[in-house]
């Protein structure tokens, strides 16, 4: 994931530096339909990414709650020597 983002980023600065350069009326309608696919990639692109990443931060809070519902209940073995299930 990090890998990904590194190269969105690069090519986000890239594309920074070369759009304000450019002419848009003297690119032939073949290059306009190839900068045009290369957008639509791009975005889909991006698009898989922020749902990957939202896929993980899911897992990562579900893991946080069984992590501190295990918790809670792994205390209340200790502290009253009997199963305290309420937490689940």
């Amino acid at each position: 994931m990090k890998e990904a983002f590194e190269k969105r980023e690069s090519h986000i600065s890239n594309i920074s530096d070369i759009v304000p350069k450019l002419d848009q009326d003297s690119f032939s309608p073949e290059q306009k339909k190839s900068l045009k696919a290369l957008f639509e990639r791009f975005n889909s692109q991006s698009q898989k990414i922020q749902q990957a990443l939202d896929t993980i931060i899911e897992e990562a809070e579900d893991r946080i709650v069984d992590a501190t519902q295990r918790r809670k209940a792994e205390q209340g073995y200790q502290v009253l020597k009997q199963p305290d299930i309420s937490y689940f």
